[in-house]
């Protein structure tokens, strides 16, 4: 059965794994990165990766750390998270959320959801698919492909503060999440297992 895990039990896990990985305990992480004296979370976490070596995820969570300590440490809030950005005028994108997210933890045990305030990632590994409302009549499917992959069916490539993630597919009705955007979804799965 495929799990549902908050940011916090995410950035949890992580900072357990940080000093298995890394030889440097979270800590230590955030110390270096203060020293660095970047206030702006993208400068920060880019320095992090080019300078330190850390991945994407590790970087992130230690810009946090440095910036913004209480967003790793906060309550759990997915379902508010989740109302609050469906709701207004894009409470009738919800259903097109509510689909992706089901068709999207029934591709596998290993397939996770978090939820973030502004939106919600499937997750294996890593993560390789995100849901975004980016406007008040569009769910933006975002998705880690092979960057040569052939656009067709509404995929559009993208640039995306996660390097990893290429795609997207703009899904505007129900009716759009068909066997092409299950299919490219799976792939975004299969190539991130890889």
């Amino acid at each position: 059965m495929a799990s549902l895990k908050s940011p916090q039990e995410m950035f949890q896990a992580m900072k357990g794994n940080i000093q298995e990985l890394t030889g440097k305990s979270f800590t230590s992480w955030v110390n270096l990165a203060a020293r660095a004296d970047i206030s702006k979370f993208k400068a920060l976490t880019d320095h992090m990766k080019k300078e330190h070596g850390l991945s994407h995820g590790y970087a992130q969570m230690v810009a946090w750390g440095v910036l913004d300590p209480a967003r790793l440490e906060a309550g759990n809030q997915e379902p508010e998270f989740v109302d609050a950005l469906y709701s207004g005028k894009k409470l009738n994108l919800r259903p097109i959320y509510d689909k992706l997210i089901e068709e999207g933890l029934k591709m596998g045990s290993d397939v996770e959801l978090v939820i973030c305030k502004t939106y919600s990632s499937l997750r294996s590994k890593s993560q390789y698919a995100m849901v975004v409302p980016k406007t008040n009549s569009a769910v933006d499917l975002e998705l880690a492909l092979p960057r040569d992959i052939s656009l067709e069916n509404r995929l559009e490539t993208i640039k995306n503060s996660n390097p990893k993630i290429t795609h997207r597919i703009r899904i505007t009705d129900l009716s759009q999440i068909d066997d092409d955007v299950l299919r490219f979804l799976n792939r975004a799965l299969e190539n991130n297992r890889g």
